[in-house]
């Protein structure tokens, strides 16, 4: 993949910009806690997405706070493929 060569281009400051970006990483083999397996075998059946760990501070279902812990300490994006960048909102500078 090429570099982007930033000082080689006339750039443009954006006053504000909001990017959406979705990505997939996978497991092989992998140990987890069974309250794990049993929340996102909950999720996948009911098409559900769990938010960050910070998100769900004032949930009172635990095995969620479990589960989107443990998952924010093993996914990581430079595992990831397949991703998508989507633009949400953009504003200029003018």
């Amino acid at each position: 993949m090429d570099k982007i060569k930033e000082n080689e281009s006339e750039n443009i400051t954006v006053k504000s910009i909001v990017i959406s970006v979705n990505y997939m990483v996978g497991f092989s083999s992998v140990e987890m806690p069974k309250e794990v397996y049993e929340e996102l075998k909950r999720m996948l059946q009911n098409k559900e997405t769990l938010p960050e760990p910070e998100e769900l501070a004032f949930e009172n279902e635990n095995s969620r706070k479990i589960t989107s812990r443990w998952l924010s300490e093993h996914i990581h994006e430079g595992g990831a493929f397949q991703r998508e960048y989507e633009v949400e909102y953009i504003m200029n500078n003018i």
